[in-house]
């Protein structure tokens, strides 16, 4: 990560540090290094950033809807923290190919298998392309 990314990503963990509590992280469930696949339930927007930050310094990225990148301070957090674009209505093989090159990376990839937020915490329906990617998964809950 560039200097820039390193800046932003180090006023955001500041930033979650005041307004967010975290406990019940589970952190010791995730190993020091290798591929991870990490799947949670994806409950606010706040998820990704204090994952991002919590995993720091481990390499992550993670699978984003490709709408992301149509706002201007979502598509530099894109950018910086290396997420990659899906398509949710029709997701192509590209997006596996660069997820399963991630892993290879030896990367963290996060994903939230149901394709948006909840919101309400309760688990929906997820699809089923994360289990195309035949690496070891941590749940997160």
């Amino acid at each position: 990560m560039n200097l820039t990314g390193r800046f932003i990503t180090f006023i955001i963990k500041r930033i979650l540090k005041i307004l967010c509590k975290v406990e019940g992280a589970k952190l010791e469930s995730v190993p020091r290094q290798g591929p991870l696949l990490l799947v949670f339930n994806h409950i606010n927007f706040l998820d990704i950033p204090l994952i991002y930050t919590l995993l720091l310094p481990r390499n992550i990225c993670g699978i984003a809807k490709k709408e992301t990148w149509n706002n201007w301070f979502l598509r530099i957090l894109a950018k910086v923290w290396g997420a990659i674009p899906i398509d949710r209505e029709t997701p192509s093989i590209s997006t596996f190919r660069e997820a399963g090159k991630a892993l290879k990376e030896k990367k963290i990839l996060c994903i939230a298998p149901e394709g948006t937020r909840s919101g309400t915490g309760v688990l929906a329906k997820g699809y089923q392309g994360v289990v195309f990617l035949p690496y070891k998964i941590v749940p997160q809950y």
